[in-house]
């Protein structure tokens, strides 16, 4: 924190060190999902290998502005020369200018021609200098049509068939509406890599609120309630800035109330007094449809059974007896005598046509067949579930002897979902971390027993290595013994270990999930450090 900037009383009250909710951009506590973190890996490795082009989309506040500052922060780690404009009003030769002032470039003339001149002339050496140039433009979306065909034109500056220029534009989802045009054709076609920022789900704001409460020096009273999580997942839509300015709302409330947890009805009202309307839930109408589908097609069904039955469709209807009004007068009937009830009289039978009768039967002959044969297969059936319970239960002891303590749970689990909802936070009672490893697993590390889910096979493990994702910056024990754990692998140079998480780190740790088929974010999960930890020291 700035020291232009004290952290305000409120935030010095709960207990923390930085603010974990600003306002404004904050790439020092990025948050890098597995998908944000697989797109940046990816956008590295294009920029690296000087592709040319490359176009970054996503709504207001999902943090475009933030992965923009952190990948700066990135590139200037690895030596490269980089500018950030990002004000996407200036157009033609003002941006241009713009461009030359934030690398430092000086032109002989203020003309277009004469700043072109001079940029050109300034990346080539930076070429000869082995050095990477990458220029960001964040809200591109503002920019006009020619303003555009000027930065195409920026992106044909090659020496020896290389890229002197690597173009990240940043902008909003409309920009697309742009590029589709037929004069953008040959701006389109120059994109080498496309990728689309997204909302967080619910899973990863979860993890997202843990991030940044503990790299902002969070308290441990400090809790979220679960209804909390999912009410600000509907207020916010998983969008980063609207958790951000709810979340700070909150913690004002905390304050107010003397209180450090945060409830479902406080967020309702920090979203109240924001004016914020939550999403609208969707299920119910989804049921509606289906249900009407379903309907639908079980009359459709019926119809259809009959006609390849053989049945005439008529007899599926009710035929229609014409009305006829008879005047009381004429029918003998008194209107001035009490009305009397009339005695039940018999109905005639009516004689089955032939036809009736064959389908009368057949019917009849079906379902005492169908009725025989459910109860058969409802026994075979109580038989086999009984059967399965007692596997599953089996199973289920074996697994929880070898791993305690752990938790009463009144039944097993039988989704990753459940495991996910019984187990607790791993604690010094409760010291195991869980991992979902593929179902074609047989045996854990060092022959530890799994118990198969529905998808896939639930492990417990203990490890000094983190087990969530690191932001750059964070050190401590555990990422020195991540670190010596890459050393082994031949993965890290040995003078890299300095116990802090960096680029050197992330990009070992990309390449060993690479290696061990797991997704190469160069971020730790609880897979990488199961993997890690058992074929390692320090695991089971």
């Amino acid at each position: 924190m700035s020291s232009g900037f004290p952290l305000s009383a409120y935030l010095q009250h709960l207990g923390f060190t930085r603010n974990p909710f600003p306002v404004t951009p904050d790439e020092h506590g990025i948050f890098f999902s597995s998908r944000l973190a697989e797109q940046f890996t990816e956008l590295l490795h294009f920029i690296e290998q000087r592709k040319g082009f490359m176009l970054v989309t996503g709504d207001v506040g999902v943090g475009k502005t933030t992965l923009s500052r952190s990948l700066l922060t990135r590139l200037a780690e690895q030596g490269a020369c980089t500018a950030l404009v990002f004000n996407t009003f200036l157009q033609g030769a003002d941006l241009l200018r713009a461009i030359n002032r934030d690398f430092g470039v000086t032109a002989a003339g203020d003309s277009l021609e004469a700043q072109l001149q001079a940029l050109n002339t300034w990346l080539l050496q930076q070429h000869e200098k082995g050095r990477n140039c990458v220029l960001i433009l964040d809200d591109a979306q503002g920019l006009d049509v020619p303003s555009l065909e000027l930065v195409r034109q920026l992106s044909n500056l090659e020496a020896s068939q290389a890229k002197l220029l690597q173009i990240v534009m940043v902008a909003q989802p409309e920009i697309r509406l742009t590029l589709d045009r037929h004069d953008m054709r040959q701006l389109a076609s120059r994109i080498a890599l496309r990728l689309e920022l997204t909302p967080l789900t619910l899973n990863e704001l979860d993890v997202y609120l843990h991030h940044r409460l503990q790299w902002a020096g969070c308290p441990e009273v400090l809790t979220v309630d679960r209804s909390a999580l999912r009410r600000l997942h509907r207020y916010s839509m998983g969008y980063i800035r609207r958790v951000h300015i709810l979340l700070d709302r909150c913690l004002y409330g905390l304050v107010a109330t003397g209180t450090t947890r945060i409830s479902a009805g406080l967020v309702d009202t920090a979203a109240k007094e924001l004016s914020l309307v939550p999403a609208p839930k969707r299920r119910a109408y989804r049921s509606l449809v289906m249900g009407s589908v379903l309907v639908m097609g079980g009359v459709a069904g019926a119809v259809g059974l009959a006609v390849m039955a053989g049945y005439p469709l008529d007899l599926l209807s009710t035929p229609s007896t014409p009305i006829v009004e008879v005047p009381p007068q004429q029918a003998g009937i008194d209107l001035q005598a009490e009305p009397q009830k009339a005695a039940p009289q018999p109905q005639p039978q009516q004689q089955a046509t032939p036809q009736e009768a064959v389908v009368q039967a057949v019917v009849s002959q079906e379902a005492s067949q169908a009725a025989t044969q459910n109860v058969h297969q409802e026994a075979a059936s109580t038989t086999e579930q009984q059967e399965a319970v007692q596997v599953v239960d089996f199973a289920w002891q074996a697994f929880t002897a070898t791993y305690t303590p752990l938790p009463p749970v009144e039944a097993p689990p039988q989704h990753w979902a459940d495991v996910v909802e019984w187990l607790p936070a791993r604690s010094e009672e409760q010291p195991w971390v869980p991992v979902l490893l593929p179902s074609e697993w047989e045996q854990g590390c060092n022959d530890q027993p799994l118990y198969p889910l529905s998808d896939g096979r639930l492990a417990l493990f203990q490890s000094v290595l983190p087990v969530a994702p690191q932001p750059f910056g964070e050190e401590g024990e555990p990422l020195f013994a991540l670190q010596l754990a890459l050393v082994e692998r031949l993965l890290l140079a040995p003078e890299a270990v300095d116990g802090v998480m960096g680029p050197r780190t992330a990009n070992a740790l990309a390449q060993f999930q690479k290696q061990s088929g797991l997704l190469a974010s160069g971020q730790l999960d609880a897979e990488t450090s199961y993997l890690l930890s058992c074929l390692g020291e320090g695991g089971l």
